[in-house]
């Protein structure tokens, strides 16, 4: 018996020894549900996919900022952040670059003073940065991934947005005046 709440979409009920039945289809409460079920599956997709409203900013830093990255900690770090080649297919990235800075600011502050234009709408530090790439093993292409960790300095460049990071330009090394290609 569904008196004061509804058993789906449809309910049945008693008043004073008689039965009717209620069609909740069109009914207000009918269409919150509905949204209410349809919203609960898009959260959780997104928290599946590990990013739920992450801004091209917050992206940039899950896949390219860390202060303590090592060469080991790759593996670990690439499927830890969920950085994939293809985020619909997960498929293993070929390469990814790490910087490491004391703070997300460093990095942030390429986009404003910190950093000079480079070709295009590009942005490259004024100073060096330790980074570390990692590169895919081979393999299937398909996770597990296994990586080879690298470690070197240089200037990073990278797409700015707003004076925000949102794109770090991996084919480009530009090593720092102590380092040689």
């Amino acid at each position: 018996m569904c008196v004061i709440f509804p058993c789906g979409l449809h309910g049945r009920g008693t008043i004073r020894g008689g039965t009717y039945s209620v069609n909740y289809e069109n009914t207000l409460f009918a269409r919150h549900l509905q949204l209410l079920r349809v919203t609960t599956n898009q959260k959780l997709m997104s928290e599946i996919d590990g990013q739920p409203n992450e801004t091209r900013y917050q992206k940039f830093l899950r896949q390219h900022f860390d202060t303590n990255m090592a060469v080991e900690k790759c593996d670990s770090e690439m499927a830890k952040r969920k950085i994939y080649g293809n985020e619909n297919t997960h498929s293993c990235k070929q390469v990814n670059t790490f910087i490491v800075a004391g703070n997300k600011n460093d990095i942030k502050n390429v986009c404003d003073k910190a950093g000079s234009p480079y070709r295009g709408n590009l942005t490259i530090s004024n100073k060096s940065f330790h980074v570390i790439t990692c590169d895919l093993n081979g393999g299937s292409g398909r996770p597990p991934c296994e990586y080879r960790g690298h470690s070197s300095t240089r200037k990073i460049v990278i797409g700015c947005e707003n004076k925000f990071p949102v794109h770090y330009e991996e084919g480009i090394i530009i090593p720092s005046a102590n380092e040689s290609v």
